[in-house]
């Protein structure tokens, strides 16, 4: 799995709703240790929504760029952004960590956001994955933000300059 030329960059089925749900409460759970630190409570609110059904839901209302990393043939990561440019979900599969999945996903998202017009971007990064977005070029855009107990940051990038 080490091959990142492997990865191919799709759109959800839903039929495989589980899957990336899994993957999405798998990276939260095993990868965002240094968020929640193992606490149910600051875990139950953030795992609230990753369900099956709501990943039915999202793709159904085709409201948003959703897209699913494959490596190896099976799902390996999840990504989420509206149209209006804000990228809300970019979660790996443990197994696939650092294997260019989140990377994949990221730009991905990006050039879409860029084909829609969108000139300036917008995230709140998690803890773990600060370094991640700064190094690819996301800047910090306001002070942290602490939400049930864990601290977001505020980043955009300005995706006209790529």
């Amino acid at each position: 799995m080490s091959d990142r030329a492997a990865i191919k960059i799709a759109a959800p089925n839903s039929d495989h709703a589980a899957l990336y749900a899994g993957i999405l409460r798998r990276s939260i759970t095993e990868l965002c240790a240094a968020d929640h630190h193992h606490d149910p409570e600051k875990l139950a609110p953030w795992l609230a929504n990753k369900s099956a059904d709501q990943v039915r839901a999202w793709i159904a209302r085709g409201d948003s760029i959703i897209r699913v990393a494959v490596l190896g043939g099976q799902p390996a990561g999840f990504a989420l952004a509206t149209r209006a440019g804000d990228i809300r979900l970019n979660y790996v599969a443990p197994e696939a960590r650092f294997q260019g999945v989140s990377t994949a996903l990221l730009a991905d998202l990006e050039n879409e956001l860029c084909a829609l017009g969108i000139i300036d971007a917008r995230l709140t990064s998690t803890e773990t994955a600060h370094a991640f977005y700064q190094s690819r070029g996301w800047r910090d855009d306001g002070a942290p933000e602490i939400d049930n107990g864990m601290t977001g940051y505020p980043m955009t990038k300005r995706l006209s300059a790529q």
